[in-house]
């Protein structure tokens, strides 16, 4: 499983990892399901195999980061997912990240999901303020060795 080595500027680990695999194959923490309710499905149908969803929390304690690691299996599956609406909508903003990147900011909310190899990764912030903290994050975390 890949997992970042450093925690963002600014952040700390708000708890362990947790691991969720497949209804026949769960992890630590259960299976998808557990995770993201019904929305699982569309990520099955893509060759999910497992996910690790780290939280970090700012270290004044005014905001968090999210960061999903989904292991999709092989790179096609992860592409597959990354151009699927039904994971990443269609009223994103391009960026980049060491590769192409969807953003998007709903009020006070700034997230991206990108793609590293066989995994889809979704990064989110709770402010807004913080998005170039996130992006940075996800650059570095795009050059790390899974």
């Amino acid at each position: 499983m890949f997992l970042p080595k450093t925690a963002p500027a600014g952040f700390v680990p708000a708890q362990p990892p947790e691991y969720f695999g497949t209804e026949s194959e769960p992890l630590a923490d259960g299976h998808i399901f557990n995770f993201i309710d019904g929305g699982g499905v569309v990520y099955l149908n893509h060759g999910f195999r497992s996910v690790a969803h780290i939280l970090y929390k700012d270290e004044k304690a005014n905001g968090s980061m999210t960061v999903d690691i989904f292991d999709m299996g092989t790179p096609h599956n992860a592409r597959a997912a990354f151009a699927d609406e039904a994971i990443c909508p269609t009223d994103f903003t391009v960026i980049s990240v060491g590769a192409e990147a969807k953003a998007y900011h709903f009020e006070p909310d700034f997230f991206l999901y990108f793609i590293k190899g066989r995994y889809l990764i979704y990064a989110h912030v709770s402010d807004d303020a913080r998005s170039e903290i996130l992006i940075d994050f996800s650059k570095q975390l795009f050059k790390e060795e899974p």
